[in-house]
């Protein structure tokens, strides 16, 4: 069964509403973070959790770090 003109148009906009929504996260984590760490962090994704964004991996990564150090999350 095809899509419905509707339905395509309602995915068109939904990818590009997450576009939008991504490009915004990137702005923020580039003020924060170096290239070279948003590269690491891309690299852990690839080889961890391809379906989490940058954001998701950030928060698993900080849960790591403080796991390692003792602290209880």
């Amino acid at each position: 069964m095809q899509p419905t003109e509707a339905q395509l148009a309602a995915a068109v906009r939904a990818a590009k509403a997450k576009q939008a929504t991504q490009a915004e996260q990137d702005g923020v984590l580039r003020s924060i973070f170096s290239a070279a760490q948003i590269e690491l962090v891309d690299e852990w994704i690839s080889t961890n959790d391809p379906a989490i964004d940058r954001a998701e991996a950030i928060r698993r990564l900080v849960e790591i770090g403080l796991k390692a150090k003792g602290k209880r999350v």
